[in-house]
């Protein structure tokens, strides 16, 4: 595929930069911006041509998903950290078991969390964000940020702890 010839190539050539700045907001991190770009442009490349009614739409679309599997990426390698350490390395296979139980009804939890309170939670607590930087990505207060992670909270503690929850 070369650019002279595919409208999608040339498309992400000059909305490169928009691209740039559109994921180094999303991923808080240029490099990550700039890797995520490389890949889109290698899996452009791999793509058969075929016309795109919307060419910008499209790359900004498929960026995002490849922010979106990052994400889910790095959640995944936290999450496998914390099974292995959620119980203690001499716990009985009874107490490791459980551990496992209760991390996989966690994530079935917040999946089912609605957007936003995940969103929160995920940035706030697998990322690592402070709250004030939570806020500003999505573009609420503080205490929007502390009210919606109260309630993701609960709503996980109520799933995996069900006879510690008042």
């Amino acid at each position: 595929m070369s650019a002279e010839t595919n409208p999608l190539t040339t498309t992400m050539i000059e909305c490169y930069p928009d691209l740039l700045r559109h994921l180094a907001r999303r991923t808080g991190a240029v490099p990550d911006a700039e890797d995520l770009l490389h890949d889109l442009w290698i899996r452009l490349d791999r793509l058969p041509e075929k016309p795109v009614e919307r060419p910008r739409a499209y790359l900004f679309r498929a960026a995002e998903n490849m922010v979106l599997d990052l994400f889910r990426a790095r959640s995944r390698g936290r999450t496998e950290a914390l099974t292995e350490d959620i119980a203690a390395p001499d716990a009985g296979e009874d107490a490791r078991l459980d551990s496992r139980r209760r991390l996989g009804i966690l994530a079935e939890t917040v999946g089912a969390l609605p957007p936003r309170q995940r969103e929160a939670l995920l940035l706030y607590r697998v990322h690592g964000l402070p709250m004030d930087e939570v806020g500003r990505r999505m573009g609420i207060s503080r205490s929007g940020v502390e009210k919606l992670l109260r309630k993701a909270l609960i709503s996980c503690r109520r799933q995996v702890f069900p006879d510690q929850v008042r």
